[in-house]
């Protein structure tokens, strides 16, 4: 990633900033290193094909699971299983 004329990163991270309370809102790119560059407050404002690759590596980056049935459940002493 190159911004403006004065600055090059040859590795860049894609990490959501706010993944649970917004969870396709700002979007943080960080260097090799870890440390954040910037963060884009709409990544869908990104050129099509940045932002395809964006998702390819958020979609690596942050595996989730589907729950498709719960079967049952017990609630116990404050807790339910």
């Amino acid at each position: 990633m190159t911004v403006g004329e004065t600055s090059s990163y040859p590795t860049v991270k894609p990490a959501w900033a706010a993944p649970l309370s917004r969870p396709d809102a700002y979007l943080s790119l960080l260097d090799g290193k870890g440390e954040e560059i910037t963060t884009v407050s709409d990544p869908n404002t990104l050129p099509g094909e940045s932002l395809e690759s964006v998702k390819e590596e958020l979609r690596r980056r942050y595996l989730t699971a589907t729950i498709d049935e719960i079967k049952s459940a017990k609630f116990e002493y404050g807790t339910t299983y």
